[in-house]
């Protein structure tokens, strides 16, 4: 594969992932509902409306707790001080 740029990424780095924490507060969410939901379409429908409604706030603060530059002082080691 000539004349593809091939980037070190740490695997699995939760640093460099923040969707893991959006997954988690769309959970949070969800499991406020008073009830279960009945069909997948139902439970679908939940999802979107609570990805569609969550706050630019929650995004931001993943990125912002992203420690891009810690990772990079690291070299990609998963102990970071």
């Amino acid at each position: 594969m000539q004349d593809i740029l091939s980037l070190y990424w740490p695997a699995q780095s939760p640093d460099l992932s923040p969707i893991e924490n959006v997954w988690s507060w769309i959970a949070e969410e969800l499991a406020r509902h008073p009830s279960p939901a009945n069909t997948i379409d139902e439970a679908w429908h939940r999802f979107e409306v609570e990805w569609n409604e969550m706050p630019i706030s929650v995004i931001q603060a993943q990125f912002d707790s992203m420690r891009v530059l810690d990772i990079l002082a690291a070299r990609g080691s998963s102990r970071i001080c």
